[in-house]
């Protein structure tokens, strides 16, 4: 059974998705810019933003908490939450990881069976793991 607020939990979680997909991309470039650069004055400001976006990455994601369950109708919405979380996990600082691993876990248990997602959780933090250990050899 369909209830009518549907479409708008549908579309808070696409556009989450959306803004904390947008949040990855820009904690990424700002820490590749950071390492890149050498002046003493623009590493202080870039690293002071690199600091604001990991804080507003580990709010997004620890506010996501009480969200989980509503991504048991949408089973491409929570697909695409799963690869995000994978996503942070595999790159973020130690703080935002754990936070990340956490959702991950929650999301893979709270999950119904027919969506697979402890599975896909498994899955995917393996590939992350063998992938980062390609990187380091």
């Amino acid at each position: 059974m369909r209830c009518p607020e549907q479409p708008l939990v549908k579309s808070y979680l696409g556009n989450l998705l959306h803004f904390l997909g947008q949040l990855v991309e820009t904690q990424m470039i700002r820490s590749a810019s950071v390492s890149a650069r050498s002046s003493c004055c623009s590493n202080t400001i870039e690293t002071d933003s690199l600091v604001a976006s990991r804080s507003l990455l580990r709010i997004v994601i620890t506010a996501t908490e009480n969200l989980i369950p509503f991504f048991e109708p949408f089973g491409k919405l929570a697909s695409k939450f799963l690869k995000a979380l994978l996503k942070i996990w595999a790159s973020a600082d130690q703080d935002t990881r754990i936070i990340a691993f956490l959702r991950l876990r929650q999301l893979a248990i709270e999950m119904p069976e027919s969506h697979n997602m402890l599975e896909a959780a498994y899955k995917g933090v393996d590939n992350r793991v063998v992938s980062n250990n390609r990187a380091a050899w």
